[in-house]
């Protein structure tokens, strides 16, 4: 019999217990490991001193395989992710549709019930028979484990409401919930019904989950271009330190600079919505530059604005969590801040050791950067990739700077358009990503759907040999149809 800790767990109820801004790339895609940013997941300080070859700050790698797990004991999700160093082609992955809420007093009292949300109920739920007195049925849901729990969902009271009764203590109990967690059910790719849950975390400055140990011999094994394994806790708050390769080219194609307007997607402290937060870079400068001086993991450093609720902790971040917002001057105006919400911040870590990492980047001295400087860098590249855009870098040339070209976007059915900026969007994946999470339809959806205009209302499309981000360029308004065109849309 499979071992309970060998169990997987259902990837669509993995992603939906583990928040909306997680992101784990597939098998098959091509990322970038950061061995800088998996030391911030160990539960002691990584001394990467000792390998032979040094270290660099990014290895470029294929995603070979990934295991979706959770702690038999507490549920504390996690993934396993083998990687290969150097090879591969990019994929995508849809994330998945759920529902969510955070438990009530009354929902986490021992003995009572859950009040299902109304679109819950008839979304997720089969549907009842209201033509009973009272409409009820009984549901089955499988957790993380796979382990199938039944309760009793009844619609009753004044006013009337869905409720989850027997069986809704014993998992209550057994899965020690309490007021502020976040319960989520969903259906899987087979339809069937799931329940996980996110702890609340107010407050709570979380350890390293990963040995020192592992970082290391994960490290070694990477720089020596051997496959080697990574264990990412989501719930640890740190940011993932295995990140698509194109977003990692997207964001570091950008002239990042100081007083720079950007903006960045945080979940509240209770998980009820992503909001964006904005804030202007103070300095563009690398984080260890005694250990890892070319790395730009926590590159920018940030001020946010004034009465926008971020904290202090989020003073560094990476260059692929935000996105330029405008190229408007720093706005002193407090804004109004979210009544009653607090944002759940990831915990920073203590610094790890590592040597000077070798010249993977090229790059204009930080402090010495303004707006008439643009900084330069290099990716790590490797032939097995070449063929894919924005891989590979001359070493005379720097990576590709070019506008912010923002447009409108519409649905075919609306006025009303929305603005986006296309300036770090370097593939069509890319796009349909960023239009997904705008208009909360499926990546799928937008296969052949986009009818792309120029500045003069004149269709235009991408021919195959052109880079996508170049083909933006022309681009000023972007519709989506409601239904797919049969001809390509490449000529």
């Amino acid at each position: 019999m499979q071992q309970e800790n060998d169990k997987c767990v259902n990837s669509r109820l993995w992603h939906a217990c583990a928040g909306e801004l997680v992101e784990i790339p597939p098998a098959n895609s091509i990322v970038y490991y950061i061995p800088q940013g998996h030391a911030e997941h160990a539960q002691t300080p990584v001394n990467l001193n000792t390998p032979s070859p040094s270290i660099p700050p990014l290895l470029l790698c294929l995603v070979t395989s990934v295991e979706y797990k959770a702690e038999p004991q507490t549920d504390d999700i996690f993934a396993r992710i083998s990687l290969l160093p150097l090879t591969g082609k990019e994929a995508s992955q849809e994330k998945p549709a759920f529902k969510k809420k955070n438990l009530t007093q009354s929902d986490a009292n021992n003995g009572g019930g859950f009040s299902v949300p109304k679109d819950c109920a008839e979304s997720l739920f089969p549907p009842l028979d209201y033509s009973s007195r009272p409409p009820i049925q009984i549901l089955t849901a499988t957790d993380v484990h796979g382990m199938p729990w039944t309760f009793r969902h009844i619609y009753r009271g004044t006013p009337q409401r869905h409720l989850l009764t027997t069986g809704w203590s014993t998992f209550l109990n057994k899965k020690k919930l309490v007021t502020g967690d976040l319960i989520i059910f969903l259906r899987n790719e087979n339809g069937d019904l799931c329940v996980g849950f996110r702890r609340a975390r107010e407050g709570v400055r979380l350890s390293g989950r990963v040995s020192a140990e592992s970082v290391m011999e994960a490290a070694t094994l990477a720089v020596n271009g051997k496959p080697f394994e990574v264990t990412y806790y989501p719930a640890a708050g740190t940011p993932e330190f295995v990140v698509r390769a194109s977003k990692v080219r997207a964001a570091m194609a950008i002239n990042w600079r100081p007083d720079m307007r950007i903006k960045m997607a945080l979940e509240l402290e209770d998980f009820s919505k992503t909001s964006w937060f904005n804030g202007v870079v103070s300095s563009v400068q690398v984080s260890y530059p005694e250990r890892w001086p070319k790395s730009p993991w926590r590159l920018l450093q940030v001020s946010w604005d004034e009465g926008s609720g971020v904290p202090e902790e989020l003073k560094s971040v990476n260059p692929w969590q935000v996105e330029p917002a405008s190229n408007l001057p720093p706005i002193h105006i407090s804004p109004m801040p979210l009544p009653g919400k607090n944002i759940h911040i990831p915990p920073q870590h203590p610094g790890l050791q590592s040597p000077d990492s070798p010249s993977y980047y090229a790059i204009v001295n930080p402090q010495f950067i303004s707006s008439r400087r643009s900084s330069l860098w290099y990716l790590p590249t490797a032939s097995a990739v070449a063929g894919i855009q924005g891989a590979r870098h001359d070493n005379n040339q720097p990576a590709t700077n070019y506008q912010a070209a923002h447009c409108k976007v519409f649905m075919e059915s609306e006025d009303v358009g929305r603005v986006i900026d296309l300036s770090s969007i370097v593939s069509p994946e890319d796009l349909y990503h960023r239009l997904s999470n705008m208009f909360g339809v499926h990546t799928s959806d937008l296969i052949n759907t986009i009818d792309y205009r120029d500045a003069t209302a004149v269709e235009v499309k991408h021919a195959s040999n052109e880079p996508f981000f170049n083909f933006l360029k022309k681009v000023k308004r972007l519709t989506i149809l409601k239904d797919p065109r049969g001809n390509s849309r490449e000529s």
